[in-house]
């Protein structure tokens, strides 16, 4: 099994339980999709991911219809 590299900031501190589980989340899947990646479609490697942050109470989306989608509101910052 391959390790997800990754940092947590601020760097003084030591990552929360729950970042620690969104990163097993992608490492779970990440030698499958690292066999696999070359063929396969985004939908397919969300698929493949999904199951892991749903556990942890992520919403994720589903497909590409519109009831498969999560509505997210942009918003705009000062001056724009």
């Amino acid at each position: 099994m391959r390790k997800t590299n990754w940092v947590y900031f601020p760097k003084s501190h030591e990552a929360t339980t729950f970042i620690k589980s969104v990163v097993a989340a992608f490492e779970a899947v990440e030698d499958d999709l690292n066999v696999n990646a070359v063929r396969m479609k985004s939908d397919s490697v969300l698929a493949a991911i999904r199951p892991g942050p749903q556990q942890i109470g992520f919403e994720v989306e589903t497909g590409k219809k519109g009831n498969e989608k999560i509505r997210v509101p942009v918003l705009f910052g000062q001056n724009g």
